[in-house]
C-alpha cells in the first residue's frame, strides 16, 4: 500500500512539473518527491549462532617476546 502512495505522489508531481513552463520542479514538488522516495526498513535483531557458545579455554597463555641484541 505504501508503494501505491509513492506512485501517486510521483505521478501528481510529474504532471504538475510537465504543465509548468520551466523544466525544473518547484521546491514543494521536489520535497514531496524526496519524502516519497525515503523509506526506512525496520530490521529485527537476529541471534547469531556460531557453535562456539558452550566452548571454554583449556589452556591460555599470554607472553611477551623480546629480542636481545
Amino acid at each position: 500500500m505504501k508503494n501505491a502512495s509513492v506512485v501517486l505522489v510521483y505521478i501528481a508531481a510529474s504532471e504538475t512539473a510537465a504543465s509548468s513552463s520551466s523544466s525544473h520542479p518547484t521546491l514543494a514538488e521536489s520535497a514531496a518527491l524526496q519524502q516519497a522516495r525515503q523509506s526506512r526498513v525496520e530490521l529485527q535483531e537476529v541471534e547469531v549462532v556460531t557453535g562456539e557458545e558452550d566452548e571454554s579455554n583449556v589452556f591460555q597463555v599470554t607472553s611477551l617476546i623480546s629480542q636481545l641484541s
